[in-house]
């Protein structure tokens, strides 16, 4: 598998250890990340290597370093084979699941708002195989976010500790 472009720290867990900033566990894994931008332009695909969304881009990467977790976005590459695809469509998750490969996936959509907020909804899948428990599927929604606000929900989905059972 094609390593990604560029990656930033953003922890998550191995598939059978998981990894919190609390010291249980120093495995890390990295996550894939999809990320839909509708902003004042239009529509596109955030991107390591795009000449579009430098500014969520750094905050999303930022957002990421500050909780110690490896997050890939894809580069021109993967959105040239994968297109600007609809994750809810049945072609559109297998495409994004072949783009994570055995990472965690997390996809999100961020729309910017009239009033200059963001409205960002995000959903975590693990690979196949995995997560038959509280954090397969996990979904997080906020409305009207600066856009660290709205990023930051993305990336606690993404680290974001189970309650023990």
């Amino acid at each position: 598998m094609r390593r990604p472009v560029a990656i930033a720290l953003v922890g998550l867990a191995c598939a059978s250890t998981i990894a919190w900033s609390d010291g249980e566990s120093s495995h890390r894994r990295e996550v894939a990340a999809w990320l839909d931008v509708v902003d004042a332009d239009g529509p596109f695909v955030l991107l390591t290597d795009g000449r579009r969304g430098s500014e969520q881009r750094g905050a999303l990467l930022d957002a990421a370093r500050k909780r110690n977790v490896a997050l890939a976005l894809p580069g021109r590459e993967d959105a040239f084979v994968l297109g600007h695809v609809a994750s809810e469509t049945a072609v559109g998750r297998v495409q994004l699941r072949q783009f994570a490969g055995n990472r965690p996936l997390l996809i999100g959509t961020l729309t910017l708002r009239p009033d200059g907020y963001w409205d960002a909804s995000w959903r975590l899948e693990l690979p196949p195989g995995e997560g038959a428990g509280s954090q397969a599927g996990r979904t997080a929604t906020v409305q009207h976010k600066t856009l660290g606000g709205a990023v930051d929900a993305g990336v606690e989905l993404a680290v974001a500790r189970p309650p023990r059972p």
